[in-house]
C-alpha cells in the first residue's frame, strides 16, 4: 500500500488526512496509526512533517501512548544532514516502548509535556556526534538533552534518551562538559 499526500489542507496547513486535532481514527489500533502516520512524514518536506510530529506529540494521544506504549511514536525528525553522518536512511525519529521504560525508571520527573522539546533540542541544539551511530543534541539554554541512535542497518532511528540537565548548576556545567567531550 503506497501512501501519499495529494496536498495541504487549507485550513490547519497540515498534510491532508492529518487533521489539526487528530487523535484516533474510529476502528483502527494506535499502534497501526502510528506506523501510517510515521510511512505519511517520510513522505514529506522537513517542515510540514516536523508540524505533523509536534502537532501529535502535544496532542492526547501521546500522552495515553506513554501510558501504555506500543509499537513506535514518531518524535522528532532530523535534518537530512544528521541523518547522514550517522547513518541513517530515515530522518524521522521515534521513541520505543523499552526507551520508555527506561525514561520512566531514570527521568520519572519528565511529563508528556517536556517531550516536545525533543524536536527543540533537534533544531536549535547543539549537535554532538558520540561514536558513528549516535547524536547528541544539547540545548543547553532550555536544559534539555535528546539522544538519537541509527540502527546498525541505518533503516531506524530512534530517541534512545531524553532528559534535563541538572538544576544544579555545578552538576549541569559537569554534565555539559561530559556531553562535550564526547564529540572529540
Amino acid at each position: 500500500e503506497q501512501i501519499l499526500f495529494n496536498g495541504k489542507d487549507p485550513k490547519t496547513g497540515l498534510p491532508l488526512g492529518i487533521d489539526k486535532g487528530w487523535d484516533y481514527q474510529p476502528g483502527a489500533s494506535v499502534e497501526k496509526d502510528l506506523a501510517i502516520f510515521s510511512k505519511k512524514m517520510a513522505l514529506q518536506d522537513r517542515q510540514v512533517a516536523v508540524a505533523a510530529v509536534a502537532e501529535l506529540v502535544s496532542s492526547p494521544v501521546f500522552n495515553r501512548w506513554l501510558e501504555n506504549p506500543q509499537g513506535l511514536f514518531p518524535l522528532a525528525i532530523i535534518s537530512d544532514g544528521d541523518a547522514a553522518a550517522i547513518g541513517a536512511k530515515t530522518t524521522l525519529a521515534h521513541l520505543s516502548k523499552e526507551t520508555v521504560v527506561k525514561q520512566k525508571a531514570h527521568h520519572p520527573e519528565l511529563t508528556p509535556g517536556e517531550y516536545t522539546h525533543a524536536q527543540q533540542c533537534v533544531d536549535r541544539g547543539e549537535r554532538i556526534q558520540d561514536g558513528p551511530l549516535n547524536l547528541i543534541y544539547l540545548l543547553e539554554e532550555a536544559g534539555y538533552v535528546t539522544v538519537v541512535k541509527a540502527t546498525k542497518t541505518g533503516e531506524s532511528l530512534f530517541v534512545s534518551s531524553f532528559r534535563r540537565l541538572s538544576n544544579d548548576a555545578a552538576k549541569r556545567d559537569s554534565e555539559i562538559r561530559r556531553l562535550r567531550r564526547k564529540g572529540t
